[in-house]
Formats: C-alpha cells, sequence, structure tokens
C-alpha cells in the first residue's frame, strides 16, 4: 500500500510503497504540494513525483 511522504530535497509530498496507489495517494493534495523532482512517473495518464524513500523521505531518481 502506497502512503505519502516527504521529500529531502524540495520539502514537498510524494509518495512510498508499491506504486500501485499513487493517484489515490497525491490527489488528496495540491500539486503545488507535490514534490517537484525529476524524473516523474506515469500511471493512468498523470505525472506524479518520483517515489520517495521510507528510511529517509528522500526522493529516488531512478
Amino acid at each position: 500500500m502506497c502512503h505519502k511522504t516527504s521529500c529531502s530535497h524540495c520539502h514537498k509530498y510524494t509518495w512510498v510503497g508499491c506504486g500501485n496507489h499513487i493517484p489515490s495517494v497525491m490527489t488528496k493534495f495540491p500539486k503545488e504540494e507535490w514534490c517537484t523532482c525529476e524524473p516523474k512517473i506515469e500511471k493512468g495518464g498523470e505525472k506524479y513525483p518520483p517515489k520517495g524513500s521510507m528510511s529517509s523521505g528522500s526522493c529516488e531518481l531512478l
């Protein structure tokens, strides 16, 4: 299950988990509050922030 985390680079919201629930996690927050790091993840035709890290709260740049 995915849930929100904060990016240690830009300090905005991103997600962590399996990747199947990204839309349900991220659409709870305005896009202005989403992590701005790259590369974006595409899911269902929408682009989302990169997966965060559970241990550090940082974005994994894959």
